[in-house]
């Protein structure tokens, strides 16, 4: 992809974006759009359909939701996970955990699976014995009504016959 900043380094880009939306920071969208496109023109056509998917899946977000850097956000989904660590659009040795926080290991990921898995399980035989307790509360109830309820049903038709009468 050709981009065209020129000698300018991605902070002074930042910043010059920066102030053209009025002191906001911009989404990594928006930068790479400031980066790679004159009025909107990209330079090639790499990317021109990176700039309208990033388009199309930003006008997906839901209303008043923003696309909050970072690496889940419409950039990353379209251009692919940040390599090595490193932050796409923030400069040489800009790290993700320095943008947006400690970003968590796959060993993390596994310790969290398994107590949400666990937690789950747990939730699931709690579950069962309540429905256990209640359906069995509902057996006694059933029991109990139909001993101490007289029920007045109409009695049944008596059929007369015309040589009867």
């Amino acid at each position: 992809m050709v981009q065209v900043t020129g000698k300018k380094s991605y902070a002074i880009k930042h910043e010059e974006v920066k102030e053209s939306l009025g002191g906001r920071e911009p989404t990594r969208r928006e930068f790479f759009r400031a980066c790679f496109s004159i009025d909107g023109i990209a330079k090639n056509e790499e990317a021109a359909n990176a700039i309208d998917q990033m388009e199309a899946l930003s006008s997906q977000l839901p209303e008043g939701a923003t696309d909050e850097p970072g690496p889940q956000d419409v950039y990353s989904k379209v251009m692919g996970k940040d390599n090595n660590g490193l932050a796409d659009l923030y400069g040489l040795g800009v790290h993700a955990s320095d943008v947006w926080g400690v970003v968590p290991s796959r060993a993390a990921h596994s310790r969290d699976k398994l107590m949400y898995k666990s937690r789950c399980d747990q939730l699931s035989c709690e579950l069962a014995q309540l429905k256990a307790r209640d359906s069995q509360r509902q057996g006694l109830s059933e029991n109990a009504s139909s001993g101490t309820n007289v029920v007045n049903e109409p009695h049944p038709l008596r059929v007369v016959r015309e040589d009867d009468a």
